[in-house]
């Protein structure tokens, strides 16, 4: 074997390694992000259910909120506010998908965005394989939007799959248009062989930038999950779970339309929870935020390890990864 193969084994050898160290290491434990102490109003933003189905009229008095063992002041609550929605579209374009490719995800996620978007709100289609490419950037035009999933319908997929590379990279597109509730929803299988950046900074960027990650999992028949696909999507729950998101899975159309029919409720009938930060720094150990909710059978979904920080004065975001 020449230099150069041993130079390409070598490095699908290491990126092995990485991405079996993520599968066995859980998401909080996989690094921490300091963020700096400040005083500001932190917007945290949640989802209320009963038995599976939406609350949407609980009021301030419901919650307690803490951080660590000091309690916080809510200083607003508001449902489904009307502060601009930045939701990204991330198509896994890989090899592994070829014979499933292009599915039904194309044009449901045409009738996602048309029922989603409200005026103000923007969306991004991409997709990814070894690089993430931009089929839209971040538009309220639907035209635009749905010429872009007419191109996405044409990439042939590819090998390797930079799963937490393109993650990062869509972040970071949508942090491009200004302060905005954020949204990425990754329609993907779950691989990962080929990122150049670890999880956890990926998960650094996500946080920074206040995204909450769905994903609708793909998976080749519900039956019986492969070893592998069992895996996938333990980390994809995990990733959601630690945002306030949510992972679908889906075999079928039917189960692929019931994703993004219940992401686009979701992002519907979301609460902004607002406190003021002031002496209580996110990134020591042990300040987690804990919310609880006085009526029975009611569950928040909230991010796991870690909260959104937004200093009005700087516009300053951040997350802690535990």
């Amino acid at each position: 074997m020449g230099e150069g193969g041993l130079v390409k084994w070598g490095r699908i050898y290491l990126l092995a390694l990485m991405f079996l160290a993520a599968l066995a290491c859980p998401v909080g434990m996989c690094g921490q992000v300091s963020a700096p102490q400040a005083a500001g109003t932190v917007t945290y933003w949640i989802t209320a259910t009963n038995q599976g189905h939406l609350v949407t009229d609980l009021k301030k008095e419901d919650l307690q909120l803490w951080i660590g063992k000091q309690e916080q002041s809510i200083s607003d609550f508001t449902f489904n506010p009307p502060e601009p929605l930045q939701v990204g579209l991330l198509f896994d374009t890989s090899g592994s998908l070829r014979d499933r490719w292009p599915g039904p995800e194309i044009s449901l996620a045409s009738g996602f965005l048309t029922g989603v978007l409200r005026p103000g709100d923007q969306a991004a289609i991409m997709h990814f394989e070894e690089l993430l490419s931009f089929d839209t950037h971040l538009t309220g035009d639907l035209s635009a939007l749905d010429q872009g999933l007419r191109h996405l319908a044409a990439v042939a997929p590819h090998e390797g799959t930079a799963l937490y590379d393109a993650i990062e990279g869509a972040c970071e597109q949508l942090e491009v248009g200004g302060p905005a509730h954020r949204a990425l929803v990754v329609i993907t299988d779950g691989g990962e062989n080929a990122s150049l950046h670890r999880l956890d900074q990926a998960m650094t960027v996500v946080g920074r930038t206040g995204t909450q990650l769905y994903f609708i999992g793909r998976l080749r028949g519900r039956e019986k999950q492969t070893m592998w696909e069992h895996r996938y999507m333990k980390v994809l729950r995990s990733l959601a779970d630690a945002t306030g998101g949510q992972l679908f899975l889906a075999s079928n159309k039917l189960e692929t339309e019931s994703g993004f029919n219940s992401i686009a409720k979701v992002l519907r009938a979301q609460y902004a929870l607002e406190f003021q930060s002031a002496g209580v720094s996110p990134s020591k150990k042990g300040n987690r935020i804990k919310i609880q909710c006085s009526r029975p059978g009611v569950e928040i979904l909230a991010p796991e390890r870690g909260f959104y920080l937004r200093v009005e004065a700087t516009g300053m975001r951040s997350f802690d990864i535990r």
